[in-house]
């Protein structure tokens, strides 16, 4: 079934709120997979504003889970991939004006650039996942594109109207039917919180569930631990591929 990722996106945007080293990602990676968390994601920034070398570096010595590395498909991020050699390269659509992530990739617009970062990294024995929005369209283009997954956009689902929500699951659901049927591995990520992924627990097909904002705001209240062990409670506990 289903494993979970921890996106440090969040706390790593409070630290540089304060110019300081706290919270330090580096501890709360620790206590995320103290918590039971199988993944820890950075979001790496092509203006390198939030996440250091430190802290990359540190995560590489320190966790015995696999770093997911989230960044936008360019020729500069995909050097940086190839020197951080995470276990996941997630390409991302990045928005330079937002600190965070504002939809997936258009592959319909950006296939070329993506096809060729796909490329490098793939042959540098990379794994690599394209954000996408719940689209059969787009899947079939990242099948194209010789993606390793898929990571369905969740954000406007998560933060829907009940009105507005059963169109989105259905767009969802129709998304991981056909990229089931493509062989790719399916991650949903995108403003997840613990109501969200009880509506979405039911897709047997989904392989990973990618966690951030909510979690981190969970743990100023619990900690960082009991707050992934309150996540990973809903989430079948059977390994999947990447």
């Amino acid at each position: 079934m289903a494993q979970l990722a921890i996106d440090l996106s969040s706390a790593i945007i409070l630290r540089q709120a304060n110019r300081g080293n706290t919270p330090d990602p580096v501890h709360l990676a620790v206590a995320a997979e103290i918590g039971g968390a199988d993944a820890v994601c950075l979001h790496i920034r092509e203006k390198r504003d939030l996440v250091t070398d430190r802290d990359v570096n540190l995560l590489r010595q320190t966790l015995t889970i696999p770093l997911f590395l989230r960044a936008a498909p360019t020729l500069q991020m995909t050097g940086l991939a190839l020197e951080v050699k995470p276990e996941l390269v997630t390409l991302v659509a990045e928005k330079p004006q937002s600190l965070l992530i504002g939809g997936g990739i258009d592959l319909l617009v950006h296939r070329d650039a993506v096809a060729e970062v796909v490329t490098v990294l793939q042959a540098s024995g990379l794994p690599v996942c394209l954000s996408v929005a719940p689209d059969p369209e787009q899947v079939k283009i990242a099948h194209r594109l010789n993606a390793t997954a898929i990571e369905i956009y969740t954000g406007d689902f998560a933060q829907a109207t009940s009105a507005a929500r059963g169109r989105l699951a259905g767009a969802i659901a129709e998304t991981v039917s056909y990229a089931a049927k493509l062989k790719l591995g399916i991650h949903v990520g995108g403003a997840l919180d613990i109501p969200a992924i009880k509506r979405l627990i039911v897709h047997a097909k989904i392989d990973w569930f990618n966690v951030g904002h909510s979690v981190v705001a969970r743990a100023l209240l619990t900690g960082m631990a009991a707050a992934v062990k309150d996540f990973q409670h809903l989430i079948p506990r059977v390994p999947t591929a990447l």
